[in-house]
């Protein structure tokens, strides 16, 4: 046979990855600050597949006086990953498919079209669940956006050199959404037609109506969280070290 895919060749390509970080801090005996931004984009080796990550990081310190020093910090991020729907066999998997594919069978005819694997399954053939895996790339998808903000407010009462008390207030919420995919042109969609039929009067009928699949979802987690902690330390005759510490902490989560 003239045919000889060499499917690890066409499913995979070499990935890039962009990464910018940008930071600038300073201050004065009273003040001090810190803020940062960052992007970074991974390619995955799939076409297709795909991460994006946006941070920002802000602190800020303050001496009220000899005694009181507080801040603020602001931890915010936003995430974006993008692949494909799976399939009940994980064909969509290329290392997994790459090694099950039959090395003469080739994905596309003179014209452009789409070329079926009806065997790939390793069960009966079956016309009506052809398998390409690029008409699979092209037809499902998998994305999701994670947005998380961070901020801290916290402080600190030093009495004198042994005794200090600190207070942290941290608040967190983080929203994801997502959307996933499957077009009627895919081999997810055609399989799990096939799987949920009846047959009635003996006539077989389809559970699932023809078309695709589009399902989104979203989740807001919230958290507050505060921090309280009193410390003792002292040296005795130069030589003995004594540590007291002790200190609570307060946690409520919603859910949406």
């Amino acid at each position: 046979k003239t045919i000889n895919t060499d499917w690890n060749d066409i499913l995979f390509r070499d990935a890039f990855t962009q990464e910018y970080n940008f930071s600038i801090s300073g201050g004065s005996e009273k003040v001090t600050y810190y803020n940062s931004l960052g992007y970074t984009k991974e390619e995955g080796n799939v076409p297709g597949v795909s991460l994006s990550r946006f941070n920002l990081t802000s602190k800020t310190n303050y001496q009220v006086n000899k005694m009181l020093k507080i801040g603020i910090s602001l931890f915010a991020n936003r995430r974006k990953n993008q692949t494909f729907m799976t399939d009940s066999y994980g064909l969509t998997n290329p290392v997994y498919y790459s090694r099950i594919a039959n090395p003469y069978f080739e994905p596309f005819d003179a014209a452009g079209n789409y070329l079926y694997d009806y065997d790939v399954t390793g069960s009966e053939s079956d016309e009506k669940r052809g398998y390409n895996i690029f008409e699979e790339r092209a037809n499902t998808s998998k994305k999701s956006v994670t947005t998380a903000i961070n901020p801290i407010f916290d402080a600190e009462l030093r009495f004198n050199d042994q005794w200090k008390i600190t207070s942290q207030v941290g608040l967190q919420w983080e929203q994801l959404s997502q959307e996933e995919y499957v077009g009627q042109n895919s081999f997810n969609m055609r399989n799990q037609r096939e799987d949920n039929t009846y047959y009635k009067n003996g006539v077989r009928t389809y559970i699932i109506p023809e078309g695709g699949m589009l399902k989104t979802t979203g989740s807001t987690t919230s958290q507050i969280t505060w921090k309280m902690q009193g410390e003792y330390k002292n040296t005795f005759g130069g030589i003995h070290d004594v540590q007291v510490m002790a200190g609570s902490e307060i946690r409520k989560n919603w859910y949406e």
